[in-house]
């Protein structure tokens, strides 16, 4: 079939997780119509992926209504840790979160390194919070989308403009960066944007040290009431969250036909994979 244009949230694959936002009922209908008319005005053949929408969300809705055809279906959820309580901050971490931070927190001192984390302000520090990224990345996929030109400008426009916003904690060992999370204070939640350790200091279990950190730091914040670890059920964001939300995908097509042919490309496409794996265990 000819080239089918897919259509999606810029720094829909990493940078981590970008949804749609609408301060209200009435702005949310006014994006939804305007997005509706852009894809209609469109005289190409297209698909558009919408991930990480709220249950309850009514630009979804209204896409719904002014798309067609179009399916949503259940996304992954976004493990959140909420203080219900007045507990000491250390109780809001599980018995082998805190046993693990002790752990590492006493192996950095035993090997005679100097462990400090706090807040710091961002505008200085980008361009070690893109390296140590870049690095984790790199360490983990082989790859890293902030070598792309349009992410990179994505992610440093997106630090930029909203610079009265965002809480950086970071981890540092003798003055090195060594893990941060980059959290967006949105009303009384910090939404955890960007969270990453430096390969150099795995070893020490700096990521979990900024995690766990971040968590009893946010407890006793008084403008603080949850924080959001992003969609992804990994083990270390539910082992610091207490609820699991639900999100949804919205996925629409141009035509009947294009949303046929990708289907079909797709089966396609996964029989050859299962016939190479096959071929490769003969």
């Amino acid at each position: 079939m000819n080239r089918v244009f897919i259509i999606d949230q810029i720094g829909d694959d990493a940078l981590d997780e970008s949804p749609l936002v609408a301060c209200d009922d009435v702005a949310a209908h006014g994006l939804a119509s305007g997005m509706a008319g852009a894809l209609r005005s469109q005289r190409c053949r297209w698909r558009l992926c919408l991930r990480r929408l709220p249950v309850r969300c009514p630009l979804a809705d209204a896409l719904v209504q002014q798309l067609s055809p179009v399916v949503m279906f259940p996304d992954s959820r976004r493990p959140v840790l909420r203080f219900t309580d007045d507990r000491p901050p250390r109780g809001w971490l599980t018995r082998n979160v805190a046993n693990a931070l002790s752990k590492a927190q006493n192996r950095i001192a035993r090997e005679g390194h100097a462990l400090d984390v706090g807040w710091e302000p961002i505008d200085d520090r980008l361009p070690e919070l893109l390296m140590i990224h870049r690095e984790r990345d790199v360490d983990l996929r082989g790859a890293t989308l902030l070598d792309d030109a349009q992410e990179a400008a994505f992610y440093q426009s997106v630090v930029m403009h909203h610079g009265s916003h965002w809480r950086l904690l970071t981890v540092r060992v003798d003055g090195s960066l060594a893990a941060y999370a980059l959290c967006l204070h949105d009303g009384s939640t910090l939404r955890v944007w960007d969270n990453r350790v430096s390969p150099r200091y795995k070893r020490y279990s700096a990521g979990l040290i900024a995690n766990a950190e971040l968590v009893q730091r946010a407890a006793v914040d008084a403008s603080v009431d949850a924080v959001d670890w992003g969609s992804g059920e990994q083990r270390y964001k539910t082992s610091l969250s207490n609820e699991l939300v639900a999100t949804n995908v919205l996925v629409a097509w141009s035509s009947s036909a294009v949303r046929t042919a990708l289907a079909f490309r797709n089966r396609f496409d996964e029989r050859v994979q299962r016939l190479r794996h096959v071929h490769s265990r003969v």
